[in-house]
């Protein structure tokens, strides 16, 4: 699901990208703002944004060790009676999101295996990759709103409505795939 979703969005936003081009160099339709430049800043510049924020999720992917506990095998889970139990307190808020209360209990279907905790590491050469990312990122998003605003206003428009179109359907996704909550 998520590798088509992917795909679907890559698609998406070549479209844009291919619109742009069309609007700028085919059709040439202009106004005092729209310049020759701007779909090839839009173009490059949401490249390298999203160069550098895939960098970055990379590096969190590849500096972040998990925590597993396995349950032991069926036999001897018959004599165990353990259970997991997960509270939550409510009214959270974790950088800008709020969390919400839940209870969670396998008391009807055991776990096998629980994620517990991660934990980031950062060395000299992660903090390195890191600066380089989030720089890539800002240049990229810099460039493409220069790029967007050079541009014909359908652009934008279509660029809009495939980040909101992602947005829903990741929202989707990941409700499917959440655990306990």
């Amino acid at each position: 699901m998520v590798y088509s979703l992917a795909l679907v969005g890559i698609l998406m936003q070549f479209a844009v990208f291919t619109w742009a081009a069309v609007v700028a160099w085919y059709l040439r339709w202009k106004s005092q703002s729209i310049q020759n430049y701007g779909p090839l800043m839009f173009i490059g510049g949401t490249l390298v944004m999203c160069s550098g924020v895939l960098w970055s999720a990379c590096l969190i992917g590849n500096s972040t060790s998990e925590l597993t506990y396995q349950r032991m095998p069926e036999a001897s889970m018959k004599q165990s009676a353990s259970r997991i139990y997960w509270i939550q307190p409510g009214d959270q808020v974790i950088g800008d999101q709020e969390v919400s209360s839940f209870a969670f209990s396998d008391a009807k279907k055991l776990l096998r295996e629980y994620q517990f905790s991660s934990k980031l590491t950062l060395d000299g050469r992660t903090r390195l990759h890191t600066t380089i990312a989030v720089l890539l990122s800002a240049l990229g998003y810099i460039s493409q709103f220069i790029g967007l605003r050079s541009t014909h206003p359908s652009v934008s428009m279509a660029q809009l409505g495939v980040t909101l179109a992602m947005a829903h359907h990741q929202k989707h996704a990941t409700n499917e795939t959440a655990g306990p909550g």
